[in-house]
C-alpha cells in the first residue's frame, strides 16, 4: 500500500475539495502571478505584501501572499492493492490447468482546504502620457484577496474513495508433441468499479486557528457529492503454436462488454481479434554456422483493441440541482446539463506491425525494431454542435485517425569486467499521425483554447488528410518599418506598393512598429484551382497552420555503471519537433496592457532609434490575434534521473542474516537543455489530443531528491 500526506498553499487555481491532484495552471496560477508581478517592488509595503493588478481587472497579483497567507490544502490518502490466485493441474490430462484469480484495489483520501482571505498593497501607475512616454504618479492602495472576501475565513472538507474488483477464471492447456508445441487458453473476466466523494463547506469561521466546519456558517451550497459505478465483462480465447522453436503463430479473440454503453450487441459489446506470427531465423539449421548471431527473429502482427475510457453515464441524460424562486422562498429544481447519446459504442484501434529482434556477440548487442500502422476509428470525443441545438457539444463516435511509425530499441553491454561494467539502453520512436475522416461531409474541425476572453478565434484546427495538433493563426512577418511607407510633405504615410495592408483586419491604418502578418496565397491566377498569390491585404482568410504540438521523434537513453560496490544510473529523455504555444509569453509581452510586468524581450521593442523587426512597438499589437511569434520549438533533452547507490559487501551482511543492503541517492529532473523560452517545454495545459503543447502558467517539472535504503533478508 501507499500512504501519502500532502500540504500545499490554499491559493490554487486547480483542484477541488474532493480532488486536490488537479494541476495549478492558467489565469490566476501562482506561476502566472510570478511573471506579472513587478520584480522591483519591495516585498512588503506598510506591513503587507505588495501586488500589481491583473490585466483588464483590478485583481491583485501577489505570489508571496498567495503562497504564505492564503491558507492551506491538506490531503491524506491511502491506496492498497491485494491479489490472489489458485491453480490446479488436472492429473489425468497433462498440461491442463484450471485457474482462478482476483485483485482488489482500494483507495481513500481526506482533504481539508482552509482559505484565509488576505490583504495586499497594490501598486498602480498613473496615466500614460504618449507625448513624454512616461507614466503618472505611482499610487498604493490596500486591496483584498482576488478570490473574494465575502465568505471570510472559509473551510472545505472532502472525502473520497474508490474500489475496483477484478475476477478471472481460466482453463489452459499446454503440451509438446515432438517438435510441435501448443497451448490454448479460455478466460472469463469481470471488473466492477465504484467510487464516491462528498464535500462540505462553511464560511465566516471566527478563527483560522480553529478550522472546524461546526464553527462556521453554511455556504449557499453547503454540501456536494457524486458517485460513480461501472462494470465490464470479457471473454478471451487464445491459441498458440510453434514448431521446433522456429515458426510461431498466435491467435487471440476478445469479446468485451462495458456498462458505459447502452444497448447490447451493437453498442455495449465488441469483438476484438488479433493474430501474430514469428520466424526465429537463428534456429534454422543453416544458421548454426553463423556463431556470432545469438538471436534473429522476424515478427508480424495484426490486431484490434477496444477503448471504453469515457466517464460513466455518457449515454444518459444528466441533471443538476438548481434553486428557483417560489413565492418568497426558494425550492430545488432539476436542470438538464448533459445531452445523452445512447448510440455511443466502443472505440477500436487496429494495429499492423512488422518487427525484428536481433542480438549478437553473446548478448553484448541487442536490437529490436518495429514498423507499425495504427488505425483508430469511432473515436470517443466531444463533438461541437450547432448553436440551434441549444448545446455546445455532445459525446459521439467521430472519425478515424491513423498513426504510422518506427520504434527502435538498442541494448549494449559496453564493458563487462569483474569489478566494472557499463551498459546502455537506448530507444527512439518516430511517429506521424493523420486525421483520416470526421463526420460525413465534414472536412475540418476547429477548436479554441479559450485562455482569454479577448481571444475569441479558434487557435487549433484538425483537417482531414493532415496531422492532429495543428496550431492555427497568422504567420508573423516582422514589423512595419519606416521604409515600408511613402511619406508626403504633410507627413501622411501611405504603404508602398507590394507591402501588405492589414488595415481592414485591425481596423486602423498600419504605422511603423505595428505587427505585420504574411499575406497567404488566396488568389488563383492560373486557373488550376489552387491559390498561388496573395491579395495584398490581411483578412481572416490569411490564417494558416503555424505549428504542431506533436513531436517528430522522441525517446530516451539509460547508462548504467557498476564499480565494485557502487552503481550509477543516468537516464536521459528527449523530444524533437514538437511546438509549444507559449500563452504565458503572449500575455507577458503584450505591451498594450499598461502597468504590468513584462518579459525581458520587450526592452528590444520597436522604436525609431531601434527599428526592431522581431518585437513590435508598445502599441504595435493592435488586435488579440494568435500569430506564429509565440509558437516556439519545444524540443528538449532532459536529465530525467540520476541515481548513485552503494551495496555493502555480502560477506559483511551475512553475519546479520541480511542478503542485501543498499544505500542510494536519487535525483529527478536535474536539468533540461532546450531553446524554449518558458519554464518547461513538456507542457499540456488543455490535456486534449486536439490541442497539445499549450503553456499557460504551467509549473515546470519539480526537481526531487530521494535518499533510500534497501534491505533484503
Amino acid at each position: 500500500g501507499v500512504l501519502s500526506n500532502r500540504h500545499t498553499p490554499g491559493y490554487n487555481s486547480g483542484g477541488t475539495d474532493a480532488n486536490s491532484d488537479l494541476d495549478e495552471q492558467g489565469w490566476l496560477s501562482i506561476a502566472s502571478q510570478t511573471i506579472i508581478m513587478h520584480p522591483y517592488l519591495p516585498e512588503r509595503y506598510n506591513g503587507l505584501y505588495t501586488a500589481t493588478p491583473k490585466k483588464n481587472t483590478s485583481l491583485p497579483q501577489s505570489p508571496l501572499a498567495a503562497i504564505y497567507e492564503s491558507g492551506y490544502k491538506k490531503t491524506r490518502s491511502l491506496d492498497v492493492s491485494a491479489n490472489m490466485s489458485l491453480s490446479y493441474d488436472l492429473p489425468w490430462v497433462k498440461g491442463l490447468q484450471l485457474k482462478v484469480s482476483g485483485a482488489f484495489d482500494y483507495g481513500a483520501s481526506m482533504n481539508k482546504n482552509l482559505n484565509t482571505p488576505y490583504k495586499v498593497m497594490q501598486m498602480s501607475l498613473g496615466a500614460y502620457d504618449a507625448g513624454t512616454g512616461q507614466y503618472g504618479e505611482t499610487t498604493w492602495r490596500e486591496v483584498a484577496d482576488p478570490r473574494g472576501t465575502g465568505s471570510g475565513v472559509n473551510l472545505g472538507e472532502g472525502t473520497s474513495y474508490y474500489q475496483r474488483l477484478t475476477g478471472q477464471a481460466s482453463v489452459s492447456y499446454a503440451n509438446s508433441f515432438g517438435k510441435h508445441n501448443v497451448d490454448a487458453l479460455v478466460l472469463a473476466e469481470l471488473i466492477a468499479s465504484k467510487s464516491n466523494n462528498h464535500s462540505a463547506y462553511a464560511k465566516l469561521l471566527p478563527f483560522a486557528s480553529l478550522p472546524e466546519l461546526s464553527y462556521g456558517q453554511p455556504t449557499d451550497s453547503p454540501i456536494s457529492g457524486k458517485s460513480d459505478a461501472w462494470r465490464s465483462a470479457g471473454y478471451v480465447f487464445r491459441a498458440r503454436y510453434n514448431w521446433d522453436e522456429r515458426y510461431l503463430a498466435e491467435f487471440t479473440g476478445r469479446y468485451d462488454g462495458s456498462y458505459k454503453f447502452a444497448g447490447m450487441a451493437k453498442t455495449r459489446w465488441g469483438f476484438f481479434p488479433s493474430f501474430a506470427g514469428a520466424w526465429t531465423i537463428s534456429n534454422e539449421p543453416w544458421m548454426k554456422q553463423v556463431s556470432w548471431i545469438d538471436n534473429l527473429k522476424l515478427r508480424l502482427g495484426y490486431g484490434t483493441v477496444g477503448n471504453d475510457r469515457i466517464s460513466s453515464y455518457m449515454t444518459s441524460d444528466i441533471y443538476t440541482v438548481v434553486k428557483v424562486g417560489q413565492g418568497m422562498s426558494q425550492t430545488g429544481a432539476l436542470l438538464l446539463n448533459q445531452l445523452s447519446n445512447p448510440n455511443l459504442k466502443w472505440e477500436g484501434s487496429t494495429t499492423t506491425n512488422i518487427g525484428l529482434d536481433f542480438s549478437v556477440l553473446n548478448g553484448r548487442v541487442g536490437l529490436t525494431a518495429d514498423v507499425f500502422q495504427k488505425d483508430t476509428k469511432d473515436l470517443l470525443m466531444q463533438q461541437n454542435l450547432s448553436y440551434i441545438s441549444g448545446w455546445e457539444s455532445q459525446w459521439q463516435n467521430v472519425g478515424k485517425i491513423r498513426n504510422k511509425g518506427l520504434e527502435i530499441s538498442l541494448k549494449t553491454i559496453n564493458i563487462n569486467k569483474k569489478d566494472f561494467s557499463w551498459s546502455t539502453d537506448f530507444n527512439i520512436s518516430f511517429l506521424k499521425n493523420e486525421l483520416v475522416s470526421l463526420l460525413d461531409g465534414t472536412d475540418y474541425m476547429q477548436v479554441r483554447t479559450a485562455f482569454d476572453s479577448n481571444n475569441t478565434n479558434n487557435d487549433y484546427i484538425a483537417i482531414v488528410g493532415q496531422p492532429l495538433g495543428n496550431m492555427y493563426g497568422f504567420e508573423f512577418d516582422g514589423v512595419y518599418q519606416v521604409s515600408d511607407f511613402i511619406i508626403d510633405p504633410e507627413g501622411n504615410r501611405t504603404l508602398k506598393e507590394g507591402v501588405v495592408d492589414n488595415s481592414s483586419h485591425v481596423g486602423v491604418a498600419p504605422e511603423p512598429g505595428f505587427v505585420k502578418y504574411k499575406d497567404q496565397p488566396t488568389v488563383d491566377t492560373d486557373g488550376d484551382g489552387i491559390p498561388d498569390k496573395g491579395d495584398g491585404k490581411i483578412t481572416s482568410a490569411d490564417r494558416t497552420i503555424i505549428g504542431n504540438g506533436y513531436a517528430d521523434w522522441y525517446g530516451g537513453m539509460t547508462n548504467t555503471f557498476h564499480f565494485y560496490g557502487f552503481d550509477l544510473s543516468v537516464v536521459l529523455q528527449f523530444s524533437y519537433g514538437n511546438d509549444v504555444f507559449n500563452v504565458t509569453r503572449y500575455l507577458a509581452t503584450k505591451t498594450t496592457e499598461n502597468g504590468l510586468n513584462m518579459l525581458a524581450e520587450v526592452k528590444d521593442r520597436w522604436v525609431f532609434q531601434n527599428a526592431s523587426n522581431a518585437v513590435p512597438a508598445t502599441k504595435g499589437m493592435t488586435t488579440h490575434d494568435i500569430y506564429s511569434r509565440f509558437i516556439e520549438d519545444g524540443s528538449y533533452l532532459r536529465l530525467k534521473n540520476l541515481t548513485l547507490g552503494y551495496s555493502f559487501p555480502s560477506k559483511w551482511m551475512s553475519k546479520a542474516r541480511i542478503s542485501k543492503l543498499r544505500l542510494y541517492l536519487s535525483a529527478n529532473n536535474l536539468y533540461c537543455l532546450t531553446r524554449y523560452s518558458g519554464f518547461d517545454p513538456e507542457v499540456n495545459w488543455k490535456s486534449s489530443p486536439l490541442m497539445p503543447g499549450v503553456d499557460y502558467g504551467c509549473y515546470p517539472k519539480n526537481t526531487a531528491y530521494t535518499m533510500g535504503l534497501e534491505i533484503t533478508f
